[in-house]
């Protein structure tokens, strides 16, 4: 096959995989590190005002939970998704969208409901790719 067939075929590949604009949609997933907002250590997944507490309160506002044994690693609610990262980071994912407004329409509606339980616990999310002041294997 001589070399101008083959890119065409590549090319060709390619565009069969095309969506239409009237199809194009965004989504997003953002992770977050619970802390404690005096000391901004991580909150642990375990025990009193931990993450796994977290999640389960979120189980009263309606979120399906999935577990690993008696452990909560994920919740999910009107096209939501809630899960825990290593070191206990919070992501959330929201199906994609046809605008970048109704995404945070739906982000902003969540942390609506969400960040009270964080303020009664004097936690806090931050929104960083690694955490600011402790080393992963410090995290439980």
């Amino acid at each position: 096959m001589d070399y101008k067939r083959q890119i065409q075929r590549v090319v060709d590949y390619i565009k069969s995989g095309e969506k239409s604009r009237k199809d194009f949609t965004i989504g997003v997933e953002m992770e977050h590190f619970v802390v404690d907002k005096d000391d901004l250590h991580t909150i642990s997944y375990y025990g009193k005002d931990g993450v796994g507490e977290t999640l389960e309160e979120l189980t009263k506002d309606g979120f399906i939970p999935y577990k690993e044994g008696e452990y909560i690693l994920g919740l999910e609610k009107d096209k939501i998704t809630v899960s825990t990262e290593p070191g206990s980071q919070f992501e959330i994912a929201i199906e994609s969208k046809c605008c970048v407004k109704k995404l945070e329409k739906e982000y902003i509606n969540f942390f609506k409901m969400f960040l009270p339980i964080l303020d009664k616990k004097n936690q806090m999310l931050v929104p960083l790719g690694y955490h600011p002041n402790m080393k992963i294997d410090e995290i439980k």
